[in-house]
This record gives C-alpha cells, structure tokens and sequence, in this order.
C-alpha cells in the first residue's frame, strides 16, 4: 500500500514538473498539498505504529497472566478451585479485549481525524484528495485504517498575464 501512495505521489510530482510556466502557481499549490498528504500520511503510519506496539504490550501483559494461571489450573485437582481460576481467565481475556478495542477506537479516531483535516486542506487548494483504505492488524483484530492519496487537481488559469 505504501508503494502504491509513494508511486502516485512520485508520478503527480513528476507530473507537476513538466507543466506550462503559466500554471506555476498551481504548481506552488499543488506540490504544498502532496507534502501536507505526505505528512499527514506519515502522521498516520507513525499512529498505526504506535497503536501495534501498544496493542502487542497489552497481549503480553495479559496472556503471560492466563498462562500463569492454565499452568496454575493443571496442577489443581479442587472443582471450585478450578471454577475460581475458569473465571479469572474469562475476566483477563474479556480485560484484554477490552484494551485492544479501546487502542483500536482511538486510533481510528486520530487517524480519521488527521485524514479529515488533510481533506479539507487539499478541497481548500482545489485538489480532491481521498482516502484509501488499508488493513491493519492490531491485537489480533483487522482494522480498516485511511491514509490519503491525491486523486484530482483543478487548474485555474490567471487572468494576470
């Protein structure tokens, strides 16, 4: 997927370059929306990054408990005992999910976020710019997540000549 985004950028950018002087200011405008994609791009890599570490954290920290106890649970031979450790494991994996959903929503809502504010930036400018979902895993859950590609720029011939 980066490929993909790093090669329509590299191809607008080329692009751009081999446009008539009289659009040099859409250039200008054009070349100052593809770094703000870039950026917000890289904004949101670093967030999915930061959400995977996190999310991997929480696993860890959570089944190294669970497997505490189904070690704790195969050398017990006392029925409510057992009950007892049943029901702390169900209470940690329901804790765990319930940390990975929450790193989950709040990633998606930075990176929604992010994505909308680059939007209206480029619409500012003239230039569509469109989400382009991409699948991330986190905590074992797929995540659809949106980072930006631009797709379409109006040039607007200056009556200044």
């Amino acid at each position: 997927m980066k490929k993909k985004i790093s090669l329509m950028l590299s191809l607008i950018l080329m692009l751009s370059l081999f446009m008539p002087t009289v659009y040099a200011a859409d250039n200008n405008k054009l070349n100052k929306v593809i770094k703000e994609v870039e950026k917000a791009n890289w904004m949101i890599e670093k967030e999915i990054t930061k959400s995977v570490e996190k999310a991997d954290r929480e696993m860890d920290k959570y089944d190294r408990e669970i497997e505490k106890l189904e070690n704790k649970k195969a050398n017990e031979n006392d029925q409510e005992e057992l009950n007892k450790i049943d029901n702390k494991i169900v209470e940690l994996k329901d804790k765990r999910n319930s940390k990975i959903n929450d790193i989950i929503n709040e990633l998606i809502i930075v990176t929604n976020r992010i994505a909308l504010k680059t939007v209206e930036k480029g619409a500012k400018e003239g230039v569509t710019i469109q989400c382009e979902l991409i699948e991330v895993e986190i905590g074992g859950t797929t995540v659809m997540i949106d980072p930006l590609i631009v797709l379409d720029f109006d040039y607007v011939e200056s009556d200044e000549e």
